[in-house]
């Protein structure tokens, strides 16, 4: 994470790559979201 505010300090015109960087820790960081995400893939499968 640290890499990416980095890169947001230095270059503002990736301030919104950044922030879906921060989104998909966050994502990661929440097994509830994590499983949300994960749901589309292992329905069809299980179907």
């Amino acid at each position: 994470m640290a890499w990416s505010q980095a890169v947001c300090t230095s270059e503002q015109s990736l301030q919104g790559f950044c922030s879906g960087i921060d989104e998909v820790n966050r994502t990661a960081a929440d097994p509830s979201r994590a499983g949300f995400l994960d749901s589309p893939r292992s329905a069809p499968a299980s179907a």
